[in-house]
């Protein structure tokens, strides 16, 4: 009987997870890119606070990089919806870096 009550509840737990699976919504191109950049934003200041300001300034470089594709200047002539916290952060860790001439537009 215990045998059979787990067997129920292991199937259960199973059918309710494949549910979840389906209902999970998919992400287009452009929201998996958008992802990916927000991915990068959190990088960059998870490696400034270990030190790695260096490896920050890269990713930095390749969050703007794909909002530039994302959000092209044709179609946003005065900026991107979220380049100006990219831009900021990366300003801040290259003054952080003394690196001030690059800091600057």
């Amino acid at each position: 009987m215990r045998l059979h009550l787990i067997f129920v509840c292991f199937i259960s737990i199973a059918i309710c997870s494949a549910r979840a699976r389906r209902r999970s919504p998919r992400l287009t191109g452009e929201e998996e890119t958008r992802a990916e950049a927000e991915k990068l934003d959190g990088e960059v200041g998870q490696l400034f606070q270990r030190g790695q300001a260096a490896d920050a300034v890269v990713k930095a470089h390749k969050a703007l990089e794909i909002r530039a594709k994302l959000f092209p200047a044709s179609k946003y002539p005065t900026d991107t919806p979220t380049s100006p916290s990219t831009l900021n952060d990366l300003g801040f860790v290259l003054q952080a870096m003394g690196s001030f001439e690059k800091a600057l537009p």
